[in-house]
C-alpha cells in the first residue's frame, strides 16, 4: 500500500486504513472511558474536597450533586447539611445560616434538624453577633430532641 503522495497531497489506500483504525480506536476509548460526571463521582469529588479543607469548592460540588437528579435524592437532607457546614467552615456564615434554616424549616424530622439549629447559633457566634447567637439558641432550645445537641446548645 502507498502513503500520501508528497507531490499531490492525496491519500492512498494505506493512509485510509491507518486513518480508519485511528478513528475506531478513538471512538472506542470515548465510549468506554470513565464518566466523571455521574452523581456518584460528583459526590466523591465533593467529599474529597471537604476532607482536604477546600470547603467552598466542596459546597459547590455538593450543590452540583443535587442538580444531577430530576427530583431531590433520598440523601438530600444530609447534602443540604453538608453544604451548610461547608459554608460555615469556609467563612460564608450567612450562606450557611440560609442552608441550615432551610433544612430545619423544610425537612421531615431527621437528626440533622437538631444539628442545624445548633449550627445556626454557631454561625451567628462565628460572625461575632453574640446577642443574636444567644437569642437564637435560647429560642430554639425547646425544639431540640437530642440530648447531646441540647447540652451543646446550653453550653
Amino acid at each position: 500500500m502507498k502513503q500520501i503522495n508528497a507531490y499531490t497531497g492525496r491519500m492512498t489506500g494505506y493512509t485510509y486504513a491507518i486513518f480508519f483504525c485511528f478513528s475506531v480506536i478513538c471512538a472506542s476509548v470515548q465510549a468506554e472511558g470513565p464518566s466523571y460526571f455521574t452523581p456518584e463521582k460528583v459526590y466523591q469529588f465533593a467529599t474529597y474536597l471537604y476532607e482536604e479543607g477546600d470547603y467552598l469548592r466542596a459546597a459547590g460540588e455538593f450543590q452540583r450533586y443535587l442538580f444531577c437528579f430530576d427530583s431531590l435524592p433520598q440523601n438530600a437532607d444530609s447534602i443540604f447539611y453538608r453544604v451548610g457546614l461547608c459554608y460555615r467552615l469556609g467563612g460564608e456564615f450567612s450562606k450557611a445560616i440560609t442552608y441550615f434554616q432551610n433544612l430545619a424549616n423544610n425537612s421531615i424530622y431527621t437528626p440533622l434538624i437538631d444539628r442545624s439549629y445548633y449550627q445556626i447559633g454557631l454561625s451567628y457566634f462565628s460572625m461575632k453577633d453574640y446577642g443574636k447567637s444567644s437569642a437564637f439558641l435560647d429560642s430554639s432550645l425547646h425544639r431540640i430532641t437530642q440530648d447531646c445537641v441540647k447540652l451543646k446548645m446550653k453550653q
